[in-house]
Order: C-alpha cells, then structure tokens, then sequence
C-alpha cells in the first residue's frame, strides 16, 4: 500500500473516481495492491459464510467493493464483509456504509506493513466490528481479533468459528488456503 502525502477528508475519499482500490486510514489514501491469489482466500471464506449465514437470513456479505465509513478520516474496504440483518441497509441504498461491518476480512498483501494492518484492525474494533479475521497467506494462518481480548492465530489444523456472531458457524482454516 503506498500513501499519499496529503490529508483527505471521507467526503474528499468518495469523490474519488479514478478506478483501483484504496482505503483511506485517518486522512491518508491507500492505493491497495492485490494480486489474483490475494482473491482466492477472500473467495473461500464467503462462500462458507454465505453457506452459512444465507439460509438462515442472519445476514448478508460484501465482497471488497463495499466500503465502510468508520468515522472521521477512516473509510475502509474489507476483503470481505458480513453484515448481521438488522443492520443491513434498506433495498436501494447506495454509496458507501456508514459504521463498521459486523466481520471483517483482511487478506495482507505483500505490500502491506505490520503496523498498516494493526491501524486497519484498531479502526475496525474500535468503530463496533465484532471481529477481524486477518488471513496471512505466506504463513497459512489466520490472526482472529475481538474487543479486549488478545489476537488468536490459527493455523491449518485449526478451525475458524463465528464466536457469538455467527453460533455454529465453522470453517476449517485449511480451507481458506485451498
């Protein structure tokens, strides 16, 4: 991710119009940079979501198009997002959410820093998502984030679950890497 060197506002961020995408992290635009792999984990876990949460209309997922206002100078596009339904905004609402997604997916790319992701995570947590998944592919693990509790990393021998966002959801982290 590369920033710029001038200040943005969120109104400044969404009148961008230039294609790509970008996040913006207290005013500093973030060209993101994902190679067709970075997709594939993404891909895995809504699709297990989805499995999950659609039948039972608990809710609905994003995938990284959407983007979500999480207060002044941070607006962020997930990977993937899951929205419980009563917060899902009316049919026909457009432009971007205004608040945190209930789940948000972070595929790091190779071009993002430690501290770049911890930002991003702080800034989930701290606007009311309830947890961060950060899929690390280089390790094939996945670093789960909650409010007052410590980071948990998973490895391919362990298994994702919905904690209690999602109550019986479960995916085996060995194939969110397959």
């Amino acid at each position: 991710m590369v920033a710029t060197q001038q200040r943005m506002t969120v109104e400044d961020f969404m009148a961008i119009t230039d294609d790509g995408r970008f996040d913006l992290i207290d005013g500093e635009l973030h060209v993101v940079l994902a190679a067709l792999e970075h997709g594939e984990p993404a891909a895995n876990i809504i699709i297990a979501l989805g499995a999950f949460a659609k039948p039972r209309r608990l809710g609905k997922l994003y995938t990284a198009e959407a983007t979500f206002v999480l207060g002044s100078g941070t607006a962020l596009c997930p990977d993937a997002a899951y929205l419980r339904m009563e917060r899902v905004p009316p049919k026909g609402t457009e432009g971007f959410y205004q608040g945190a997604p209930d789940l948000a997916v972070e595929v790091v790319s190779p071009s993002e820093t430690r501290p770049m992701v911890a930002r991003k995570v702080e800034r989930y947590l701290h606007a009311g998502t309830a947890i961060v998944w950060c899929v690390c592919q280089n390790t094939e693990t996945v670093v789960v984030h909650r409010p007052g509790r410590e980071p948990v990393t998973l490895g391919v021998d362990d298994v994702l679950d919905g904690g209690d966002l999602l109550p019986g959801f479960s995916l085996p982290v060995r194939e969110v890497f397959e």
